[in-house]
């Protein structure tokens, strides 16, 4: 959240910027953020995942991630925002 960016570990083509530690990242602006509901697993268990992409999906195909949450509280997701 300080820097205003949103950083991939994934290899994005076309990328113009990285962060202090290599990865190509994005401004917050460029990001979408939405909910879908997904397939959690091979016996049809559902819930809804957010999906972060780049607002320019033709662009940055790869710029794109899903999110399953894990039910165990113990296990928390944790998301940095630079």
């Amino acid at each position: 959240r300080e820097k205003q960016k949103v950083s991939f570990t994934l290899d994005i083509p076309n990328c113009a910027e990285r962060d202090e530690f290599g990865n190509c990242c994005f401004d917050y602006s460029e990001i979408n953020l939405r909910y879908q509901r997904v397939y959690t697993n091979e016996y049809g268990a559902t819930t809804y995942a957010p999906i972060i992409s780049h607002k320019d999906g033709l662009k940055f195909p790869k710029a794109k991630i899903t999110a399953i949450v894990n039910e165990n509280g113990r296990v928390p997701i944790e998301c940095l925002m630079l």
